[in-house]
């Protein structure tokens, strides 16, 4: 089970307080890349990324709380620099 809340509910909680001036919403997203990694079960190692998004809320008169959550970007299938790729094509030809 994945836990999910909809924004949405939250957007309109904080409006009915504090009014839609009184507070701010701002994202922040970052892509870290390169992770070598192997999934639970498999022998197949993948390049992936992993996805990191900040979210900060201001209420104005009262405070600033900022949270984060991350979640593994979809991974591909690890495999040699095309460099190499390109010079083994250049001997077979």
């Amino acid at each position: 089970m994945l836990a999910y809340a909809d924004p949405r509910a939250y957007t309109d909680r904080l409006n009915d307080l504090f009014t839609p001036s009184g507070w701010t919403r701002d994202y922040g997203v970052q892509l870290v890349q390169n992770f070598e990694r192997k999934e639970r079960g498999s022998t197949e190692r993948t390049i992936t990324a992993k996805i990191v998004v900040t979210c900060k809320v201001t209420l104005y008169g009262f405070a600033t709380h900022t949270g984060l959550g991350e979640e593994w970007g979809r991974p591909t299938p690890a495999r040699r620099p095309s460099s190499s790729i390109q010079r083994d094509n250049q001997r077979h030809h």
